[in-house]
């Protein structure tokens, strides 16, 4: 996105792919809601696994409710999505390159002005006066430059998933379970993808379990499912922190590399594309003295709040008890459970549990102050 966002503004683009197939080893649960095709793609039905129409919410998978969510979005196929994209965008002019490591950068004192590639057995070096990292949650582009996006064990998530295929698998459902037993400071989810099979995985926080991802996976799955055939096992961190880290000088980051991948759920492929398309639309503005402090602006004015709110209900959520989590299931059971809706509103929700939770209240100012520090820095 990031690279056709440029070509389109007339940017001579090269887009350097290090797996031998774009697509080829996407980790990634593949739910995304519908404003993905209504802000940035065409709809494509290539891209898509199922359409998801509502979701099953459990607590350590002994009780539950449903939601109906007509408009929710979709399950993708990612492989098929990142290739379409490549496409689009070499069509677009973009030069694209598979196969193709950034192995090292090249500097000219402090500043970044190209980078070595490492092409089969041969190696390549290429410049440009801008530089945009999207190379996910373990980006090296950042740490060229010194940006500061390391992430600590508090500040990331252990994830492990399964395609399973099974007789059980719920149709155009999506299901979330939360608790200790199930997903110490996270959570399960099984998003369908037709033809009888789902992305089945267990996001955890390391602080709150030694033991791995995969374990409670394994557990999940077992309990849940009774004639379970695993087809496809992958595994992977997700950032729980956004760092605030999105540009310096003439290097920009997006996606994962940019940590703006949602801190409580875990989502992140809507703000990846918005924050690619911005940092196209930004590097073909070429004013190379504002060009850092511009794309962070425009993406912390997009993405600012709602990252720094979510990096504190993650927080909050960390410090629940089994009893407290119980406690807003219950809420969240008796304000959603059967109904049907379209978006749900964050302030309405809040204020409606703390009148039917008062103890609740403690955690505004933590709230309130995220909100105030993200307009502070905006």
């Amino acid at each position: 996105m990031a690279a056709l966002s440029a070509q389109r503004r007339g940017m001579k683009t090269l887009l350097l792919e290090r797996e031998e197939e774009v697509g080829g080893n996407v980790i990634c649960g593949e739910g995304v809601s519908s404003w993905i095709f209504k802000d940035f793609l065409e709809f494509n039905p290539r891209w898509i696994c199922s359409k998801i129409t509502g979701a099953v919410f459990r607590l350590q998978d002994v009780r539950e409710f449903m939601v109906s969510f007509p408009d929710a979005g979709w399950i993708l196929n990612r492989k098929n999505l990142d290739e379409g994209l490549s496409r689009i965008a070499a069509t677009s002019g973009v030069t694209v390159l598979t196969g193709a490591l950034a192995s090292a950068p090249i500097m000219q004192g402090d500043k970044l002005i190209g980078v070595t590639v490492a092409l089969g057995r041969s190696e390549r070096h290429y410049f440009a006066p801008i530089v945009i990292g999207a190379d996910g949650i373990s980006s090296a582009v950042g740490r060229w430059v010194s940006m500061d996006t390391a992430l600590g064990l508090r500040e990331i998530a252990s994830c492990a998933q399964w395609l399973v295929r099974s007789s059980e698998i719920p149709q155009n459902r999506v299901e979330f379970v939360v608790g200790r037993q199930i997903a110490p400071g996270g959570y399960a989810w099984v998003f369908p993808k037709g033809g009888g099979a789902a992305n089945v995985g267990v996001g955890i926080s390391p602080l709150c379990s030694r033991r791995k991802a995969v374990d409670f996976l394994g557990d999940f799955v077992s309990h849940r499912f009774t004639d379970a055939k695993v087809l496809e096992q992958k595994s992977g961190g997700v950032s729980g922190a956004f760092k605030g880290e999105l540009a310096r000088e003439n290097v920009l980051l997006c996606g994962d590399a940019a940590r703006v991948g949602d801190p409580l759920s875990g989502a992140g492929i809507y703000n990846a594309l918005a924050t690619g398309a911005l940092a196209g639309q930004t590097a073909a503005e070429m004013e190379s003295t504002e060009l850092s402090t511009r794309y962070r602006k425009r993406v912390l004015k997009k993405f600012g709040r709602q990252l720094r709110m979510s990096e504190e209900l993650r927080r909050i959520y960390l410090e629940l008890d089994d009893d407290q989590l119980q406690e807003l299931w219950q809420f969240g059971e008796r304000r959603f459970s059967g109904r049907t809706i379209r978006e749900v509103h964050f302030f309405t929700t809040v204020c409606s549990l703390v009148c039917t939770h008062p103890k609740y209240t403690r955690y505004i100012p933590r709230l309130a102050k995220a909100g105030f520090h993200m307009s502070k820095t905006i």
